[in-house]
C-alpha cells in the first residue's frame, strides 16, 4: 500500500456500540465498514477494507498492559496476535496527549 501521501479514517456512529467507518487517502475512499467499539469486531465491509468478523487494526481498547496479546486484521491475512511490548505517550496535532503501545 505504499505511495498514498495521507490516509484518514472518519467514525460515524450509527447507533449503540456501532460506528461506520471509512478509510480514505488524498485521492480516493478505500473502504468502509461497521466496527463495534466494545468487541472491535469488523462487519458490513466493502471496497479495499478488510474481512469481516477480523478485529479492527484501528480502535485498540484501552485495558491492555504489557504483554497482553491482542488480534488485530492484516489486510489480505485475517486476524494475527500482538503482543503489547512498551506503551509510551504522544501528542497528536488537534487532539493533545495520548497513549500509545
Amino acid at each position: 500500500m505504499g505511495g498514498f501521501d495521507s490516509s484518514k479514517f472518519d467514525y460515524n456512529h450509527v447507533s449503540g456500540d456501532l460506528y461506520n467507518v471509512t478509510w480514505s487517502t488524498d485521492d480516493a475512499p478505500l473502504g468502509t465498514w461497521l466496527e463495534n467499539k466494545e468487541n472491535r469486531l469488523i462487519s458490513n465491509s466493502s471496497g479495499m477494507s478488510f474481512n469481516d468478523g477480523t478485529h479492527t487494526m484501528i480502535w485498540i481498547l484501552t485495558n491492555l498492559t504489557i504483554s497482553n496479546i491482542t488480534l488485530i486484521t492484516l489486510d489480505g491475512v485475517g486476524d494475527f496476535p500482538f503482543q503489547v511490548m512498551g506503551d509510551f505517550n504522544v501528542t497528536l496535532f488537534g487532539i493533545g496527549g495520548v497513549e500509545a503501545w
